[in-house]
């Protein structure tokens, strides 16, 4: 019998599918800030921080955030420069929702894990 005939393909097309990326991980505002030196007061006319992560090694850190104004969610991703201070290095903005986000941000982040880059010299 052949490989499709006997049901071995479609046991298969049932499985999940799993990524194998770098795990990043919620953090507390303290560990972001202690490890960044970014604080973005509650106070301020825009931005509201909604989340805070980093991968396993603290090489990356991740920061969502809520636009005030608009209503919408955003992300950075920070990552040491060549003096080994933390900038941001990648962002997005104008998404739907806090969970668009934290995908986004998450996978991104998980990505940027599995590069050998960890220095981004500032130009």
């Amino acid at each position: 019998m052949s490989e499709l005939g006997s049901g071995s393909l479609s046991r298969h097309a049932r499985r999940p599918l799993t990524l194998n990326l770098p795990r990043t991980s919620e953090r507390g505002e303290g560990h972001f800030q202690a490890a960044s030196g970014i604080v973005i007061r509650e106070s301020h006319p825009v931005i509201e921080e909604g989340g805070w992560f980093s991968d396993e090694t603290d090489a990356f850190l991740g920061v969502l955030t809520r636009d005030k104004i608009d209503d919408d969610w955003g992300y950075a991703v920070l990552a040491r420069d060549d003096y080994f201070r933390f900038r941001a290095i990648e962002n997005e903005v104008s998404l739907e929702s806090q969970y668009k986000a934290r995908m986004k941000l998450q996978f991104r982040m998980a990505q940027l894990c599995g590069s050998p880059q960890r220095i981004f010299p500032q130009k």
